[in-house]
């Protein structure tokens, strides 16, 4: 429980978002965890529009800024140049320690709001904050989960605190913000990476292995775009669109959100849009595209760092004990009435492959019938001569028996 979302009561029904893009991509063949069989897996990416509204828009982009914050950089009272991808790319702006540790604790109409919609959106799931005290802390101890400050990435930004204290960089909070400003610089990276998680409480429990492993906890990155005020630094105004004076974000500002198919070296880009979510798999290689000098006002976002596990009707507890065979079933991340999963880049070359398998499986299998049958004609037409000739045999005894 001390992991699980906080919701309220919330009127919001799934059938209310649009799912904008629902792509299959990073695909490979991987070992299961017990090492006795393989199994193809692929990365999912989910955009959702119209996820939320202005209204949480406005709320979440108040509290992370000021009222009707309008500057070109984030107030310094809540923000520091003090996060990045790797402890050697350049620091780039993230939420002050305090700010994110307030967020987290007090019951904020918007974050509960958005938070009772992702449980909406999946019912069948247990979702819980990425417990990375669990993750990161050593078996026999515990540190604090809100130690350091994260980006978009999911990196610290106290990473030089963590080298000293010997805390590793899987160390991230669960709910984290990012303004991208021009003139920054972003690196490829995943968010998390269970197969490489450090022995703690969290491999005890779950041993390493690769996400989407059936019956394991499932991490995922929920990211979505609070687009800062963009109107009042440029003039082409959309009036027939209600909200779009304040919310727009022009495609010469950039911004954008890269996910990288590895195998294929090709890519999906991701637009900041008003009110969109993005769902993704936070082993997935993305990176950060930083504003054009265009922008004159930061990109703003916000991340929650979730694990999803499926509801086997027992209460799930992250304890020591618990262990993986609670878990249940595997699932994914599509819902039924939606379509399937598009699959992107190596992810059709998997497709493909998997396809000519079952084919050359099926004609083997057809051929071997086809042999059985031929086997079985033969084998029954060596029968009926074997009765034939004992027949013959028979007849020509009796007569012989008939003449003495």
């Amino acid at each position: 429980e001390r992991y699980k979302l906080k919701t309220h009561n919330s009127n919001w029904s799934p059938d209310d978002v649009k799912v904008t893009l629902n792509v299959k991509l990073d695909a490979c063949i991987v070992p299961t965890s017990n090492g006795t069989t393989f199994r193809t897996d692929t990365g999912q990416l989910i955009v959702l529009d119209d996820f939320f509204s202005e209204k949480e828009r406005t709320e979440l982009l108040d509290f992370i800024t000021e009222k009707e914050w309008n500057k070109e950089q984030p107030p310094e009272e809540k923000w520091e140049k003090s996060t990045s991808d790797s402890p050697y790319a350049p620091a780039t702006w993230g939420l002050k320690d305090n700010i994110l540790k307030e967020f987290m604790k007090k019951d904020i109409s918007a974050k509960l709001e958005i938070q009772s919609r992702l449980c909406k959106l999946y019912p069948d799931l247990k979702i819980i904050h990425l417990p990375s005290d669990i993750i990161q802390s050593p078996q026999s101890s515990s540190i604090n989960p809100n130690h350091g400050t994260c980006d978009e990435s999911g990196s610290s930004s106290s990473f030089e605190s963590q080298v000293e204290s010997e805390i590793p960089p899987s160390d991230c909070c669960p709910i984290l913000a990012n303004a991208a400003m021009p003139g920054d610089r972003f690196q490829w990276h995943m968010d998390a990476d269970p197969w490489a998680f450090p022995k703690s409480l969290w491999t005890q429990m779950f041993g390493n292995y690769i996400n989407r492993e059936p019956g394991k906890p499932r991490l995922v990155t929920f990211l979505i775009y609070l687009c800062g005020p963009a109107s009042k630094h440029h003039s082409r105004m959309d009036s027939n669109k209600e909200g779009a004076s304040e919310n727009a974000w022009p495609k010469e500002w950039d911004a954008e959100t890269l996910f990288l198919d590895g195998a294929s070296e090709t890519g999906v880009i991701v637009r900041p849009k008003p009110y969109r979510a993005v769902l993704f798999d936070q082993d997935l290689t993305h990176r950060l595209s930083p504003p054009s000098l265009a922008a004159r006002t930061p990109r703003y976002s916000m991340v929650w760092k979730l694990a999803l596990i499926p509801d086997s009707g027992s209460q799930f507890t992250l304890n020591p004990t618990a262990g993986c065979n609670s878990l249940g079933v595997a699932w994914n991340l599509n819902r039924v009435e939606w379509a399937p999963a598009t699959p992107f880049g190596s992810a059709v070359r998997i497709q493909n492959l998997v396809r000519q398998l079952h084919e050359d499986r099926g004609k083997k299998r057809r051929r071997s019938i086809e042999g059985e049958g031929r086997e079985d004609k033969l084998q029954k037409e060596s029968e009926e001569e074997e009765d034939k000739g004992e027949k013959k045999r028979g007849g020509k005894e009796m007569v012989e028996t008939d003449t003495k």
